[in-house]
């Protein structure tokens, strides 16, 4: 007679190692549960399993079976069919949207993908990550400076319309932005409006 493999993951091969060492009294099922952070009801019934069904009994009930939700082959082959006519061309999102309105199947966006890569009709597109190209530190402050400006009236109708620049000087120790206003020095004619901060 042909034995049957029973695959069992690393949590499961755990408590396999666990119960038959219960089962051979060399373990409380109270200590065994609180190993595996299950009551010990739940070590009784695993314990049972293993009497009755050996590792197999650790299992789950549906493993190597098909799941009880997939999708039928003649709505799949029918999608296929429907895709090849009439959307070839169309991205799998899009593909679903239109199935869904004009041939009323509704198929979610991950599915449909799935399907019409096993077709054939799409292509895994791999996202390429950008490289960042660290650049050199600077010697000393103010190699590296950002510099913006704002246009606006800032004298309202006093005066003719300015630019305010600034600079943005990072420093290499401290890498936070040190903004230097520098359009005070250029206006020595103008006074700032009443509560300015630059009013002093």
């Amino acid at each position: 007679m042909r034995e049957e493999l029973i695959t069992l993951t690393q949590k499961e091969h755990e408590r396999l190692s666990i119960i038959r060492k219960v089962l051979k009294r060399e373990l409380r099922q109270k200590e065994a549960g609180a190993l595996m952070g299950v009551t010990d009801r739940q070590v009784r019934n695993l314990v049972r399993k293993v009497k009755e069904k050996g590792a197999r009994g650790l299992a789950h009930g549906n493993r190597g079976k098909p799941s009880p939700r997939r999708m039928p082959g003649e709505v799949v082959a029918r999608i296929v069919g429907i895709i090849k006519d009439r959307y070839r061309d169309f991205k799998p999102k899009f593909a679903a949207e239109k199935l869904w309105k004009r041939d009323k199947i509704k198929v979610s966006d991950e599915k449909l993908r799935q399907i019409m890569i096993e077709a054939g009709l799409w292509r895994v597109h791999r996202r390429k990550t950008a490289v960042h190209q660290w650049r050199e530190r600077k010697s000393y402050y103010g190699e590296m400076v950002q510099m913006d400006g704002s246009h606006h009236a800032w004298l309202e109708t006093r005066g003719p319309k300015l630019v305010l620049m600034g600079l943005k000087e990072i420093r290499e120790q401290e890498r936070r932005p040190q903004l230097k206003p520098v359009v005070r020095p250029k206006l020595p004619k103008y006074t700032p409006p009443p509560n300015h901060p630059w009013r002093g």
